[in-house]
């Protein structure tokens, strides 16, 4: 049976009461929960979750620690990341972010600015987007934990248990792959005409960014899906031209 580490310092250790699985306190590199993602008999993930409150993420987020501190490095020891967002939020009539305080609504603020839903939500979309990061929303330190303990079940099963995505008829998606994408590959996915559909092609063909970045367009043009159209503007692309 595995075991959901958390972190032993105050802003983790309280919310050991709420777990039902099997818990251990110690001191964690980066992230307030940590286990591990068994994938098969001899392969396992490593997953991290940071849990914030909400103007606790905020204030992080502006100062820089959160970006440019804290997810490089959960990015750097865990191979599955995620950011929980925790405390009752809801968007005004305004457009104006709001959270819970003394059990009465109230504007959230960032120094003299109201913060509107757009800068709130566009914050979450670059975490997830350009970072890789999930982001989730939690009410409370029970739902935090009933959430870890949500993704620790998730991830232990195999990739061919999971099949809720079956249930919607309408449309076939893709199957994703339930691994990390290797830095080669999201590099790949930021260039014009490659996008995440191509990226693991490029990935594959070049296998680094150093190879990436000094290929000619012929190189490029040799990749699998890629036209000499598409090679020519990512040649021109990484050379700024």
């Amino acid at each position: 049976m595995g075991v959901i580490h958390i972190d032993k310092r105050i802003g983790s250790k309280e919310l050991r009461r709420f777990f039902k699985q099997t818990t251990k306190l110690c001191l964690l590199p980066f992230a307030d929960f940590s286990f591990l993602a068994w994938q098969g008999a001899d392969k396992a993930l490593t997953v991290g979750v940071e849990r914030k409150t909400l103007p606790d993420f905020l204030n992080s987020t502006l100062r820089g620690r959160l970006c440019g501190h804290q997810i490089p490095g959960m990015q750097r020891t865990y191979e599955i990341n995620y950011v929980v967002i925790e405390g009752e939020r809801r968007v005004s009539d305004l457009g104006h972010v709001q959270n819970k305080r003394r059990g009465r609504w109230a504007d959230v603020r960032l120094g003299n600015r109201l913060l509107s839903s757009s800068g709130f939500f566009g914050m979450v979309n670059t975490i997830q987007v350009l970072a890789g990061v999930y982001v989730v929303f939690t009410k409370d330190k029970r739902e935090t934990a009933a959430l870890v303990e949500a993704l620790y079940g998730w991830w232990s099963k195999p990739e061919e248990a999971h099949t809720s995505h079956l249930t919607v008829k309408k449309k076939a998606f893709d199957k994703m792959p339930l691994t990390k994408a290797t830095l080669c590959q999201r590099v790949a996915s930021e260039l014009p005409g490659i996008g995440l559909k191509r990226s693991a092609a490029v990935a594959k063909h070049f296998k680094t960014v150093e190879a990436m970045a000094w290929a000619t367009s012929e190189e490029w043009g040799e990749v699998e899906g890629v036209g000499a159209k598409t090679a020519t503007k990512v040649y021109n692309e990484l050379r700024g031209l």
